[in-house]
């Protein structure tokens, strides 16, 4: 099953578009994860949770200042670090906000309900391009960690022949020349 970044927006005027894409999401075995939401913006955290999920939904909602520039943040963070990315967009929104390589569905906040048929055409093929993405996994390494001991000669005698020693032992790398 995949993670999914689900980034929206957090107006009750928004609630009704946002459940209908997140029960969309789970019920094409799609788990959205989501932000709490806040005032401020903190890239670093975003960008962790980008990385801890498979890619990102997003659902842009026109407000009356124009978009939200939190959500319009999180997208380009995807398109940034290249992650798997699908973003509705209410169909009030102007067509140049994203850039037309950015993969986007609009939807009308009247008629979403009707639109179901789309939506999830574009959510299954979202989920299968997740599946052929895949982002590599971690592998941890079956050999004992090593290290470079570097400017031995610029030490004493004694350090010098200390070092490889407590490499081995306190710091628990392999040696050097060794390996």
């Amino acid at each position: 099953m995949s993670v999914v970044y689900f980034a929206h927006s957090y107006r009750d005027k928004d609630a009704r578009v946002v459940d209908f894409f997140g029960r969309l999401l789970r019920s094409e075995g799609l788990t959205p994860s989501l932000d709490p939401p806040s005032n401020s913006v903190n890239s670093a955290k975003l960008q962790r949770h980008l990385n801890a999920s498979d890619g990102m939904l997003a659902v842009l909602s026109r407000r009356d200042e124009g978009t939200s520039p939190h959500i319009l943040f999180e997208i380009n963070l995807a398109i940034k670090s290249g992650a798997p990315l699908l973003v509705f967009v209410e169909d009030t929104i102007p067509s140049r906000l994203l850039s037309n390589r950015v993969p986007q569905v609009r939807f009308s906040a009247r008629w979403f309900l009707r639109e179901v048929r789309e939506h999830r055409h574009a959510v299954r093929a979202f989920k299968d391009y997740l599946r052929e993405y895949s982002q590599p996994q971690f592998r941890p390494s079956f050999a004992r960690r090593t290290c470079v001991l570097a400017g031995l000669d610029h030490v004493g005698a004694n350090l010098a022949g200390f070092l490889p020693e407590w490499v081995s032992g306190a710091a628990d790398y392999e040696p050097p020349g060794t390996s």
